[in-house]
């Protein structure tokens, strides 16, 4: 059974990796609101998420997710993070919290990175 799921797990990375492109809009990560307690830090992770400084950007969306930790924005763009450092897992588990939090946000709830990762959850 375990063997079953590792596989499934597998095929779902190679077709999220073979489907999806770096310019899909579903890869952009998010902006918080003006006056957002984590709008400064939440910034500078998009700045370095953009210049593909993957680990700065996680610890920049971490540090956001102190200040907002109720921001589905800031679990989304730490999800998108999560998926390019391959850690998809943890990746899946902050963009379920953005599902949750975000129910109110199109971009969030027509994500396919999002709804692919979720997949991974079920």
């Amino acid at each position: 059974m375990n063997q079953n799921r590792t596989i499934c797990y597998t095929l779902l990375l190679f077709f999220m990796m073979t489907s999806i492109g770096a310019t899909s809009p579903s890869f952009v990560p998010l902006k918080t609101d003006s006056g957002s307690p984590a709008q400064r830090l939440n910034q500078s992770g998009i700045k370095a998420y953009q210049e593909g400084e993957w680990q700065k950007a996680q610890e920049h969306f971490l540090s956001a997710g102190q200040e907002a930790p109720q921001s589905a924005v800031v679990h989304y763009n730490l999800g998108l993070t999560l998926h390019k450092i391959e850690e998809h897992k943890d990746a899946a588990q902050h963009f379920q919290k953005a599902a949750d939090l975000g129910t109110n946000n199109s971009h969030i709830q027509e994500s396919q990175i999002l709804k692919d990762h979720l997949e991974m959850l079920n």
